[in-house]
């Protein structure tokens, strides 16, 4: 997929890619990290102001609602994205080299790191800062503070509410992913001979089709695994090359024997990517 695509995935991409204000405990209220998932997935999530800025290589989007703002920038491989909510902050740092992910909260800051060959947790609290890193699959501690009881505490509830935003924040940017194909994506049949559904990418990026399905209504699927650059247009014939007389140009991309068959009289097309999301649909009667 395209690279922003695997960004946003992270993400997916893992990426993807790209995901609700402190509550009082039942022990030690400052201490205590615990956010309720309800703010951020009420109706209050509806978003209230989105901006988005698509260049060659480069995508960013932001959507803010009554409770949060979400954030995300692809550029060159790399993503920054953030999750803001009252009390919380959750970031993402993805490079060649690594990952990081940061979540900032009242009662700490706890901040994962994996490259290659380690992974290291800091948990950094008014009590303490902790340090956990794996190498080479030993584990080494070290702890200066106060109170490491507290900030280990503290520590297990950061990482609880870090899971749970991180997966907010991929579904957030799994649904930026797909609006920004919805956006830039048109699909349309030519049920006259040579028949054709065509494909064109309105986006000022190049996308990777592969794994990407254009169905007919019988439902039969072709498998597109192809590339369209910016403004470009991919032809899907239903005949082989030897079979049909037409004129290609250099600006477009042709596939030939498609076996999709396409209705005279009515039809629906519907494209999907290759994790199987409808992205674009056309009917005609």
């Amino acid at each position: 997929m395209a690279d922003i695509a695997n960004a946003a995935i992270l993400a997916s991409l893992v990426v993807g890619m790209v995901s609700i204000p402190a509550a009082s405990g039942s022990i030690e209220a400052e201490d205590t990290v615990s956010e309720p998932l309800d703010n951020i997935s009420s109706t209050e999530n509806v978003p209230v102001q989105e901006s988005t800025e698509l260049n060659s290589g480069s995508f960013s989007k932001v959507v803010e609602t009554a409770f949060s703002k979400i954030r995300t920038e692809v550029n060159s491989g790399s993503v920054d994205g953030e999750l803001e909510t009252p009390q919380s902050r959750l970031k993402l740092k993805k490079k060649p080299d690594g990952v990081e992910w940061k979540i900032e909260t009242p009662q700490g800051t706890l901040t994962a790191t994996q490259k290659s060959d380690r992974v290291v947790k800091r948990t950094e609290t008014p009590h303490g800062t902790l340090e956990k890193t794996r190498q080479n699959g030993a584990v080494k501690t070290s702890f200066r503070g106060s109170n490491r009881e507290k900030v280990e505490k503290i520590s297990k509830e950061l990482r609880d509410l870090m899971e749970e935003r991180k997966q907010k924040y991929r579904s957030k940017t799994d649904e930026m992913r797909l609006d920004q194909y919805r956006e830039g994506l048109s699909l349309d049949v030519a049920p006259e001979t040579p028949e054709k559904a065509i494909i064109e990418n309105r986006m000022n990026q190049r996308l990777d089709l592969t794994g990407w399905e254009v169905a007919n209504n019988n439902p039969d699927y072709f498998e597109l695994n192809s590339n369209l650059e910016e403004e470009q247009k991919l032809h899907v014939y239903t005949s082989d090359r030897s079979e049909i007389n037409i004129t290609e140009n250099d600006s477009d991309k042709y596939v030939y024997g498609s076996g999709l068959t396409w209705e005279d009289g009515a039809d629906t097309a519907k494209l999907f990517d290759s994790e199987g999301n409808e992205i674009e649909l056309y009917s005609y009667n």
